[in-house]
């Protein structure tokens, strides 16, 4: 702001462009490849140049397995700071998957797991010291999906079974070297990600449940931060125990996320119509679409992260995986992968603040005119 307060100060139609070129400035990455957002919001992609498996974002920066590296990154893919791998080359094999990166809420560590697709349920969660950059393995979880903190716990969903096709749970992380750890929910379908409030509630987006007849059946559910709490230690939630907040209309959840405002703010995929959306619960039974997936590659919306009320000045980040593939040669039926895709989307509303300034350059510059000068 105190750039745009000194170029108000000066005379002429500079006051309005500089104005105008402030507060776009940090949206000017590149416009969104894979997304259209709904009126009032705008899509504009980050780290492009690398590709990027999952990520976090705090403080304004992003936190990325990408390229087969953890690094921090700036939004136009410089980076800040690099934090390599685990020292025993553990990530060297190509049947090893980054499943999540997260950012530890004091800001002084970074919780990265990973999964194998060679049965031997080595699925690993490290944390990362973002001072010594020095890589400890906390626990094994198998199937890990996606991790969130809250009261000085970590949550993980996930199936912890080598069994293909076991139901997805929650999980409270053990860490003490035991891997005992202890199911908070059995939820079943596939694995998606999870999101916490700032008082304990958990929200999660099914994907995978059916119904009687065999069609989709997924919701938008939460548990109360009272349930979680009781289920420690004790029995675990079912499904049935979960409060529906929304039908998801189409296809099922990717990740759940709730903001600095308590917005949730969910994604969804469809195999069957190749939709995929991002959407805000309406705090009812229902939910508003804030981005549709459009991407000429396709889409496959996973992992949301947010900053701020993304109603009123904040962000919310999108994950989207797609691939492009050509017959070659034509008519042969041999298709070749030619791009795979893995970027984020920032998704902001202008600050009203921001507007209101651009609004006084305009009329100190009518005002200028007025007096001749």
């Amino acid at each position: 702001m105190k750039m745009l307060m000194l170029k108000l100060r000066n005379a002429g139609l500079g006051i309005l462009v500089t104005a105008l070129l402030w507060v776009a400035a940090d949206r000017s990455y590149a416009a969104s490849v894979f997304c259209t957002p709904a009126a009032g919001y705008q899509a504009n992609d980050i780290v492009t140049t690398r590709f990027i498996e999952s990520y976090d974002v705090s403080a304004g920066v992003v936190y990325a397995w990408a390229d087969g590296t953890l690094n921090v990154y700036n939004k136009d893919g410089s980076v800040i700071q690099a934090l390599g791998v685990p020292g025993d080359s553990y990530t060297a094999g190509s049947n090893i998957f980054n499943s999540f990166v997260k950012v530890d809420p004091s800001g002084g560590s970074v919780w990265v797991g990973f999964t194998t697709n060679d049965g031997s349920g080595d699925d690993r969660i490290y944390q990362v010291d973002l001072g010594s950059q020095s890589w400890s393995q906390k626990a094994t979880l198998i199937g890990n999906y996606d991790l969130e903190f809250y009261g000085g716990n970590s949550f993980v969903s996930g199936t912890n079974s080598t069994t293909f096709g076991a139901p997805n749970g929650i999980w409270l992380l053990d860490t003490s070297g035991g891997d005992g750890h202890d199911q908070i929910a059995d939820i079943g379908g596939y694995s998606a990600g999870l999101g916490i409030d700032s008082v304990g509630n958990l929200f999660y987006a099914t994907t995978g449940l059916v119904d009687d007849q065999f069609e989709a059946d997924n919701k938008l559910i939460s548990y109360s931060a009272a349930q979680v709490s009781s289920a420690i230690g004790a029995l675990s939630l079912s499904l049935a125990d979960a409060a529906v907040l929304a039908e998801i209309a189409v296809g099922g959840g990717g990740d759940s996320e709730v903001d600095a405002a308590g917005n949730v703010i969910f994604t969804a995929n469809d195999y069957g119509t190749g939709t995929s959306y991002a959407a805000i619960w309406d705090g009812s039974t229902g939910y508003n679409q804030l981005v549709d997936g459009t991407g000429a590659l396709g889409n496959w919306f996973t992992m949301i992260a947010s900053e701020g009320d993304i109603t009123s000045g904040g962000d919310f980040f999108l994950l989207d995986g797609a691939a492009s593939w050509v017959e070659d040669p034509p008519d042969s039926g041999n298709w070749v992968q030619t791009r795979a895709y893995y970027g984020i989307a920032e998704i902001s509303v202008p600050e009203p603040t921001s507007l209101a300034l651009v609004g006084l350059g305009i009329a100190a510059l009518r005002n200028r005119k007025r007096k001749g000068f």
